[in-house]
């Protein structure tokens, strides 16, 4: 996932895999936003015929790899497809589809290593080149992962979500307004593409357009109301700007929150929410599960920090802004709220 940084006078704005921060009180805000990076990947399963015996031993055990693919026996998958190109070492969709199954398996490495001879072998495979890039997208090598898509639109420019993930690759490139027209290209081929639309609205946000971004966030949620990522953005932006409304952030923020309930950031938006809103017990309630699911996440023992000063619980406020400080050294707010607490006198030493 793509992490960019957005700065404002009254928000501090984070682009990234997990949602949107926001908050309202002391200090400056922190908001994460989430663009979906729904990869399109294209796994080989119709036979082809083959006139040597080889070419035939390394389709079977393909497909003996397929099916353990299906299953989500990657290991197992894996093991077959290492046959397959073992068997006939020219074949380029077993090397596409062992690329795809240590993708699954997060060993990006090696998933980019076969992808890349999967595209040697076969310079037309439009599915491999699209696989490559989502494959150097997982390790933020935008540049690379922008030229394999490149290549992949270039063979076969009719699928949607192709265009989403160019989009992507623009927008960590920060590329916005290449991002926005790509995730358009993607809309225009396909209208029910709801990814499309959630990452045309943090595009759009991230210009500043934000009557547009919203319209995009909505209409991504209309076409599928299971999006949590879209609720999430959504809830964010109408607090952005100053225009925040709490009431109204809370409500698509919890829907965010019941549809993905292991997603700190989206607990974490939630319950700086609560804080604007004056709810500062189930702010508390609601920060805590997100840093018990994110322990290392400065951002969150500072907002637990405003919670409890919030509740006149100073102990524990001072408690949170220390382990803020702890996790990020240079964090300035956490180091501005400790600041205001009474200094403990020195023991005189005798």
């Amino acid at each position: 996932m793509i992490m960019v940084y957005y700065s404002k006078e009254f928000v501090r704005m984070k682009f990234g895999n997990t949602g949107v921060r926001f908050i309202g009180m002391r200090g400056k805000a922190v908001m994460k936003i989430k663009i979906c990076f729904i990869m399109l990947f294209f796994i080989i399963l119709a036979p082809s015929a083959f006139s040597a015996s080889k070419k035939a031993d390394a389709e079977k055990l393909k497909q003996q790899g397929n099916e353990l693919y299906r299953k989500g026996d990657y290991d197992g998958a894996i093991d077959m497809y290492l046959k397959s190109v073992t068997a006939d070492s020219t074949y380029s969709e077993s090397y596409n589809n062992l690329g795809l199954a240590y993708y699954e398996k997060g060993d990006y490495s090696k998933s980019i290593d076969n992808l890349r001879w999967a595209v040697k072998l076969d310079r037309k495979f439009s599915k491999a080149f699209n696989a490559l890039g989502n494959a150097y997208m997982a390790v933020a090598e935008y540049d690379s992962a922008k030229v394999s898509y490149i290549r992949s639109i270039a063979l076969d420019s009719k699928v949607s979500q192709k265009h989403v993930n160019l989009g992507n690759a623009m927008y960590g490139l920060e590329d916005i307004e290449g991002a926005v027209a790509e995730y358009r290209k993607a809309i225009s081929i396909d209208r029910q593409n709801a990814y499309a639309y959630n990452n045309l609205g943090i595009a759009l946000q991230k210009k500043g357009d934000l009557k547009e971004a919203e319209k995009s966030y909505n209409q991504a949620i209309q076409l599928n109301g299971e999006y949590s990522a879209a609720f999430s953005n959504l809830g964010s932006l109408i607090f952005d700007e100053g225009r925040g409304d709490p009431v109204k952030a809370v409500k698509y923020l919890n829907k965010a929150s019941e549809l993905n309930p292991k997603d700190a950031s989206t607990l974490y938006n939630l319950g700086l929410a609560l804080i604007k809103g004056g709810d500062i017990q189930n702010a508390i309630t609601t920060l805590t599960k997100a840093a018990e699911l994110s322990p290392r996440d400065a951002d969150i023992q500072y907002a637990l920090g405003m919670a409890y000063t919030a509740n006149k619980s100073l102990k524990e406020a001072e408690k949170r802004f220390q382990e803020a400080l702890k996790l990020n050294p240079a964090y300035k707010d956490a180091q501005s709220a400790l600041d205001k607490f009474p200094k403990k006198p020195e023991k005189s030493s005798q």
